[in-house]
C-alpha cells in the first residue's frame, strides 16, 4: 500500500474522523461513477457508495487492507454492485412470475402496471421469504442471490444436494401460493 494511503488508513483504523472524511472526500464520487457504471442507476450507486464507506467506518478495526485502499475501496463497491444486481435480477423474475399468475381479467391488469402495485409485491416478496424457515431461506438466498450452484450451497451449509433441492422446491412453492393469495387480496381490495 502507497505510504500516504497507509498513513491515512492507519489514522481511520485509530478512529480519526478528519482521516476518514478526507478518505471519503478522495473517493466518494469516483466510486459513485464507476457504480453507476455498473448497475446504471445514479441514486442506486450513491446508496451503493455510501453503504461501503459507512461499512468501512463501523468495521475499521476488522478490516485489513494489504495492497492499497483505493483498490479495497473500488473491490468493494463492485461486489456490493453484482450482489444489487443478482437481487434485482431475482426482484424482476419473482415479479414476472407475480404478473403471470394474476387473474386475466382487464382490471387486474391494469392494476398490475400501477407502480404502487409493484412496490406492495416487493414488500410482499420481501416478507415471505422473511418468513420462510431459516434453512429453507438460506438455500433460497444462497441460489437466488448468490447464484450458488445446488452443490456449493450443499458445501457451504454442510448439506446434501438432495435437501438443497428440496428447500428450493418448499421455498418457491411457498412463494408461488402466497403471492398468489396476495395477488387475490390487492385485486379485491382495489375493487
Amino acid at each position: 500500500m502507497p505510504f500516504i494511503d497507509k498513513e491515512i488508513w492507519h489514522k481511520v483504523q485509530q478512529g480519526d474522523e478528519k482521516a476518514f472524511e478526507m478518505v471519503f472526500k478522495g473517493y466518494y464520487s469516483m466510486l459513485c461513477t464507476y457504480a453507476c457504471d455498473l448497475i446504471k442507476d445514479l441514486h442506486q450507486a450513491k446508496e451503493v457508495v455510501q453503504d461501503v464507506l459507512v461499512k468501512l467506518w463501523l468495521n475499521r478495526a476488522r478490516v485489513e487492507i494489504n495492497n492499497s485502499l483505493k483498490s479495497y475501496l473500488y473491490r468493494s463497491v463492485h461486489n456490493h454492485c453484482i450482489n444489487l444486481v443478482k437481487h434485482n435480477d431475482v426482484e424482476k423474475r419473482l415479479r414476472d412470475q407475480y404478473e403471470k399468475d394474476l387473474p386475466a381479467c382487464s382490471d387486474a391488469n391494469e392494476y398490475a402496471l400501477d407502480p404502487y402495485f409493484y412496490e406492495g409485491i416487493e414488500k410482499d416478496i420481501e416478507e415471505i421469504i422473511e418468513a420462510l424457515p431459516d434453512q429453507c431461506r438460506n438455500v433460497f438466498y444462497l441460489s437466488r442471490f448468490e447464484r450458488l450452484s445446488y452443490e456449493a450451497i450443499a458445501q457451504k451449509l454442510n448439506i446434501s444436494i438432495n435437501t438443497v433441492k428440496t428447500q428450493m422446491r418448499r421455498a418457491l412453492e411457498k412463494l408461488r401460493t402466497q403471492l398468489t393469495v396476495k395477488i387475490s387480496s390487492h385485486t379485491k381490495d382495489s375493487e
